[in-house]
């Protein structure tokens, strides 16, 4: 276990003093990532879970999420598609209350939106 001053701490493997593997790291605030380390950073398959009760599950690279990641805000609404350097960008699944939606982000911003039919959902695409 390598403990921070701050409160912080982290439990998982170590190589050539750098967190490198799998690992679990506690953030002062209550916050707390599960999975795989690159040289202290998030970088691989993990699971992010903020003290609110916001989870992301899915892909990270140096620290941000990148790749194929599933968001669930605390009240279960979930969104599951491409992240790159932390920001959402292109096609999203969007669950919410039982009715889903495309969501299309450009640079984490919606450009567009559409609500349609889970008979019409891809299975690998629901969050």
């Amino acid at each position: 276990m390598y403990n921070y001053s701050s409160g912080s701490y982290y439990e998982g493997d170590i190589v050539d003093d750098y967190f490198t593997g799998k690992g679990k790291f506690y953030f002062y605030n209550g916050d707390v990532y599960d999975g795989e380390f690159c040289e202290d950073k998030f970088h691989g398959f993990g699971k992010y879970v903020y003290k609110s009760g916001d989870t992301y599950t899915g892909y990270f690279e140096n620290d941000e999420f990148h790749g194929i990641g599933t968001y669930t805000f605390k009240n279960d609404v979930k969104e599951k598609g491409k992240y790159h350097k932390g920001k959402r960008v292109g096609k999203f699944v969007h669950l919410e209350n039982e009715v889903y939606s495309i969501v299309i982000y450009n640079n984490d911003v919606i450009s567009f939106s559409e609500t349609m039919d889970p008979v019409n959902v891809p299975v690998e695409k629901l969050p």
